[in-house]
């Protein structure tokens, strides 16, 4: 079950990060670099389209990582201080 989890959350990462390049690389040539990095649409068109819906599976998915570190430390299991370190940022 725990490496079925992992491969899950590996796999997941994957798809976000593919489709986040993908879709960055996208807008970058629709509306330019400028228009990628200092973006001059309205505030809440910012996140529209493929770019932000990626950007918010990946966020949600920080969520799920949460609740499995929480669950690490209920079971009172060791963490390595990266997983401390990546979860307190």
């Amino acid at each position: 079950v725990e490496l079925l989890h992992n491969g899950f959350l590996v796999l997941w990462s994957f798809i976000c990060l593919c489709g986040t390049v993908y879709a960055a690389l996208d807008r970058w040539e629709t509306e330019g670099m400028f228009g990628l990095v200092c973006c001059q649409r309205k505030s809440e068109e910012i996140w529209n389209g493929p770019l932000g819906y990626f950007t918010y599976m990946f966020y949600l998915s920080k969520y799920y990582e949460l609740i499995d570190t929480v669950i690490l430390a209920l079971r009172k299991k060791p963490t390595i201080p990266l997983h401390v370190y990546h979860h307190a940022i």
